[in-house]
């Protein structure tokens, strides 16, 4: 049997959604995905985000860094950033950003 080459996966949004996130990952996606920390417009860059990772930068930090680095991404921004999920996601595909899918049936 061989084993699961794990992709690197980059989070944008390291609130409360970030959080569930982060425990859905680790508890059902640990052999898929190594966490990395998250892109957010509302925490400095350093600081430490949900689960002891680190906020890597704002969010257009990301949309510069991931194209064509083969690291995943995932969305948590919240419902009341619905739009800005959409234009990221919008952004990110039509640059070949693989995203991530993170569905647990239990």
């Amino acid at each position: 049997m061989r084993s699961q080459i794990r992709q690197n996966l980059r989070i944008f949004g390291a609130g409360v959604r970030a959080q569930v996130i982060v425990d859905l990952a680790r508890q059902h996606f640990s052999s898929e995905y190594e966490l990395e920390g998250f892109y957010d417009d509302n925490s400095q860059l350093g600081k430490i985000g949900p689960a002891d990772l680190p906020v890597l930068g704002p969010i257009e930090r990301g949309l510069s860094e991931l194209p064509g680095s083969g690291v995943h991404a995932f969305f948590a921004l919240g419902t009341h950033k619905s739009w800005r999920n959409f234009e990221i996601l919008h952004n990110l595909r039509s640059r070949n950003v693989p995203i991530a899918n993170l569905i647990s049936v239990e």
